[in-house]
C-alpha cells in the first residue's frame, strides 16, 4: 500500500511540472512480489520477482540460480499485465514442471503462463485465465480433492467472494467455468492455502473487509474448510478492531504442537503488530488472538515466516525501509525482537529460503530500485550484508 501511495504522488509531481523544458526522471519502480522456488527443478532454488515499471508496464523476472551455490544466471524478463500483484505456482498442465499464475490488479485479470516443456526454467507468454476479478491475490491449491490443482483469486466481479476455476484432472492445464464462491459479508481480501483441520483437504484462509468503502475498514479473519467433494465451510474465525489491515496471511504450526495456526501482520496508522490464532487441540477452533506489538511510527512493507534459528518454530522477518528486523518466535505465538538489520536500500518486498544449499535460510530482498538482493545466512541468525543476486 505504501508503495502505492508513493507512486501516485510520483505521477502527480510529474504532472506538475511541465513547463516545456525536457526531464529524465529515470524509471519508476514499484515492487509487488519476490518468491524462492525450484523453478527448473534441477534441486537448485531460483528467484521470482514481480514489478510494476513506469505505472502501466508489469514484469516479471526469473534469476535461475546456475551450478555454483549462491551463482545466478542475469534474469530473464516477460512483460506481464499492467500492475501484477501477486505470484502463485504450481504443476498446472502435468508435465512435472512449476507453472505460474499471476493476479494483475489494474485489468482484473489473473494470468498463467506455462513452463516451456522443452526448456526448463523458461515460460511461455501469458494468457488470461480467469477475469473480471478486483483480485490482488492468488492460490494454486487441490480446491476439490481431485488431485488436480485449481487457482483462485479474491475479488469475484460483485466484491462478494472468491472466483475459482477447477481444474480438469483427466486433462490437465484445461480449466473449467469460473466459478465464485460467496461469502456472507464483504470483501475478501489476502488469501493463503493449507490443512487447518488436519483431514488432508486444502481450506483457505482470508480476510474479509466488512466495509469495504470507508478509509478505517474492520476487518474479519474468515476460513473457508473444504469438505469431501468440494464445497466449503466457512467460518469466521475473529474481527479486528476498527482501522487495520490485514498483511502476510499464513497458515502454519506456530507452537509446534502439530496443529495450523493462522498469522497475520496488522497495520493501522503507523501502529502495527503480529497476530497469531492457536488452534485448539482437535476441534477445529481457536484460542484468542496472541499479539506481538511492533515499533510505533512505522509501516512495515512486508513480513515473511521462516525458521531462522533453526529451532523447527517459524520466526519472523519485517522490513521496514532501510530495516530488516528478525523476530524470534517463543513457541507461544509470540515474537521477540532478536535484531535488526540496517542494509543501504529501501526494502519493500522480501522472501525467504536456502539459496546456498547449506541448510540455512537465506533472505531475499527486493528494493524501492528493482535490485534483487540476497543476505546469506553464513551461522545462526547471522547474515551476510546484502548483494545483488
Amino acid at each position: 500500500m505504501r508503495a502505492l501511495l508513493v507512486g501516485m504522488i510520483f505521477m502527480v509531481f510529474l504532472a506538475g511540472c511541465d513547463d516545456g523544458n525536457s526531464y529524465d526522471y529515470g524509471t519508476a519502480w514499484i515492487d509487488r512480489d519476490v518468491l524462492v522456488v525450484d523453478v527448473d527443478g534441477d534441486g537448485r532454488a531460483d528467484v521470482l520477482t514481480l514489478v510494476q515499471k513506469n505505472f502501466d508496464v508489469g514484469l516479471l523476472m526469473v534469476y535461475i540460480q546456475t551450478a555454483t551455490p549462491g551463482v545466478f544466471s542475469a534474469p530473464v524478463t516477460y512483460g506481464v499485465g499492467k500492475n501484477p500483484w501477486q505470484i502463485a505456482f504450481g504443476n498446472l498442465d502435468n508435465d512435472d514442471r512449476l507453472d505460474l499464475v499471476i493476479a494483475d490488479w489494474s485489468t482484473k485479470t489473473t494470468w498463467l503462463m506455462l513452463q516451456d516443456a522443452g526448456h526448463p526454467g523458461q515460460f511461455l507468454d501469458p494468457e488470461p485465465l480467469i477475469n473480471g476479478a478486483s483480485n490482488s491475490y492468488v492460490v494454486v491449491a487441490d480446491l476439490n480433492d481431485d488431485g488436480a490443482p485449481d487457482v483462485a483469486v479474491n475479488g469475484a466481479p460483485d466484491g462478494g467472494g472468491l472466483i475459482i476455476r477447477y481444474q480438469e484432472p483427466v486433462n490437465r492445464g484445461s480449466f473449467g467455468p469460473q466459478v465464485v464462491v460467496t461469502l456472507p459479508v464483504g470483501e475478501p481480501y489476502n488469501l493463503a492455502t493449507g490443512d487447518i483441520d488436519g483431514d488432508g483437504l486444502v481450506d483457505l484462509l482470508t480476510g474479509v473487509k466488512t466495509n469495504p468503502g470507508r478509509d478505517s475498514p474492520i476487518m474479519e479473519f474468515v476460513v473457508m474448510y473444504q469438505e469431501p467433494g468440494g464445497d466449503f465451510t466457512i467460518s469466521d474465525v475473529h474481527t479486528e478492531d476498527q482501522g487495520f489491515h490485514i498483511h502476510g496471511l499464513t497458515i502454519a504450526d506456530i507452537n509446534a504442537d502439530g496443529h495450523n495456526d493462522l498469522f497475520a501482520m496488522l497495520d493501522a496508522n503507523k501502529n502495527s503488530k503480529l497476530v497469531v490464532f492457536p488452534q485448539a487441540l482437535m476441534d477445529s477452533s481457536f484460542g484468542l488472538p496472541v499479539y506481538t506489538l511492533l515499533s510505533n511510527n512505522n509501516y512495515y512493507d512486508d513480513v515473511v515466516l521462516a525458521n531462522i534459528d533453526q529451532d523447527n518454530l517459524p520466526d519472523a522477518v519485517l522490513a521496514f525501509g532501510k530495516t530488516v528486523s528478525l523476530l524470534r518466535n517463543n513457541g507461544q505465538g509470540v515474537f521477540e525482537l532478536s535484531e535488526k538489520i540496517s542494509v543501504p536500500f529501501g526494502i519493500q518486498r522480501l522472501s525467504a529460503g536456502d539459496l546456498d544449499g547449506d541448510g540455512r535460510n537465506d533472505l531475499v530482498l527486493l528494493d524501492e530500485g528493482n535490485r534483487c538482493l540476497v543476505m546469506y545466512q553464513t551461522a545462526v541468525g547471522s547474515f551476510l550484508a546484502p548483494r545483488e543476486i
